[in-house]
């Protein structure tokens, strides 16, 4: 009787290497997907930290009895928040590494929040994405109310 020199029980060299080229494939395949779902969550993480800020800064407006101005910069997608009454920047918010671009309706960079929650204009920002999809950021000037949308209404 032969004894057993080596344990027979294992994949081969042939087997792992067909294993590793499906999986290749595979992921050749789904990239394309994972990159436009990427982008798509930077856009939605964009739109919600825009109006995170919005929301915190209308309450710190509230509780400080103090205007704040938000201002937004189109060409570098950055946005301040500024202390009406002393000029000064108290925050900036950056979107370039999430957004490929941001709108607005006409004359509506500047916005001013007031101590009674409200703003002095209405309207919308448009955050968009290298894929084209977008988020509106939407602010009422009569509740203050800002919220997201997929639509401009």
């Amino acid at each position: 009787m032969k004894k057993k020199l080596f344990n027979e029980k294992g994949f081969t060299f042939l087997e792992m290497l067909i294993v590793i080229i499906i999986l290749g494939i595979l992921v050749t395949i789904a990239y394309p997907k994972f990159e436009k779902e990427k982008a798509r969550w930077e856009l939605n993480m964009a739109a919600r930290q825009m109006v995170s800020d919005i929301r915190l800064w209308q309450q710190k407006a509230i509780v400080e009895q103090k205007i704040f101005t938000l201002l937004i910069n189109r060409e570098e997608k950055i946005y301040h928040i500024k202390e009406k009454e002393s000029n000064t920047i108290k925050y900036t918010g950056d979107l370039s590494n999430l957004i490929e671009s941001v709108n607005f309706t006409t004359n509506f960079n500047i916005i001013d929040l007031y101590p009674d929650g409200t703003t002095n204009k209405a309207g919308h920002f448009t955050l968009t994405n290298k894929f084209g999809a977008r988020k509106y950021v939407i602010i009422l000037n009569t509740t203050g109310r800002v919220r997201i949308s997929d639509t401009a209404s």
